[in-house]
């Protein structure tokens, strides 16, 4: 058992990094080429790299997700509210990126709401990182 629980915990920390750094390459890398090009060529490479990026993320974060929940359920001997709320922002984290196109397509009329959106995802990611190093101090 304590070699599975190893290799949960390595998939879900790759998982959840590959989704980190996913989030934080569109929030802070890309969308500076906005700045730098046309709109419409902009949006040609935005839909060419965000499929790509959507296609894995999609998978990843099924990994992501249910080691999240292995690794909790090994955790419920022990009440520990900091675990609770960083097993529940955790999900709602990763479970978030398949609504984020709906979001983004209902609320696309708020000037800048993919950029904020995005901007607050990649800072609860962090909180929730933050939190997973805490919860057992």
């Amino acid at each position: 058992m304590d070699s599975l629980f190893v290799i949960v915990k390595i998939v879900h920390i790759t998982t959840m990094l590959f989704y980190v750094a996913a989030v934080g390459y569109k929030t802070f890398i890309f969308s500076a080429l906005s700045k730098t090009m046309s709109a419409d060529a902009y949006k040609s490479i935005e839909s060419v790299v965000g499929a790509r990026t959507r296609s894995i993320i999609k998978v990843n974060n099924v990994f992501l997700i249910l080691s999240g929940l292995f690794l909790f359920s090994q955790y419920q001997d022990s009440i520990n509210i900091l675990l609770i709320i960083k097993a529940m922002m955790g999900l709602t984290i990763a479970s978030l990126f398949y609504f984020v196109p709906y979001l983004i397509a209902k609320f696309n009329h708020i000037n800048g709401f993919g950029i904020y959106l995005h901007h607050g995802i990649f800072f609860a990611m962090l909180t929730t990182i933050v939190l997973s190093q805490v919860v057992f101090l």
